[in-house]
């Protein structure tokens, strides 16, 4: 779990989950700012990438840099339109209803898809391109 969080008290609920869970030797929290370097490192190590945003609509930047280094998105059928149009379940990453058990069984459904996680994650790279999601579109459409 990676990236500067909103609050000290949502990266003290975090960490006491991970300890209340036993989850310590599986995960870890960097709650901070991340280098371009350090994602790209654990990107390069990772089967797929989870975007789970919360009262956001965008792209998110977890979903591009995903499909960039052609991993494959687990997210969720509440994160909004934009993550939406570019994550399409079992094509291009893995789309869950907004509850644990769900979540676990598109982790359980990555797993499964170890042979095809690359193909995905291109198609998820595809899908970007073929949409025109770029700094210059955004800066064509702001500026119309």
């Amino acid at each position: 779990i990676a990236g500067l969080p909103d609050s000290p008290e949502d990266e003290r609920l975090v960490r006491e989950a991970v300890e209340r869970l036993g989850l310590g030797d599986r995960v870890e929290v960097h709650a901070r700012w991340v280098t371009d370097r350090e994602k790209s490192d654990w990107m390069a190590d990772c089967l797929a990438c989870a975007y789970l945003p919360l009262d956001e609509d965008s792209y998110g930047y977890v979903t591009l840099e995903a499909y960039q280094a052609r991993k494959p998105v687990i997210t969720l059928t509440d994160s909004g339109a934009g993550v939406l149009s570019l994550v399409l379940d079992g094509e291009t990453g893995w789309v869950a209803d907004p509850d644990a058990h769900a979540l676990a069984e598109a982790f359980d459904r990555a797993a499964g898809a170890r042979d095809r996680a690359h193909d995905l994650g291109t198609a998820g790279q595809e899908r970007v391109l073929t949409l025109g999601v770029s700094w210059d579109r955004v800066v064509e459409e702001l500026t119309r």
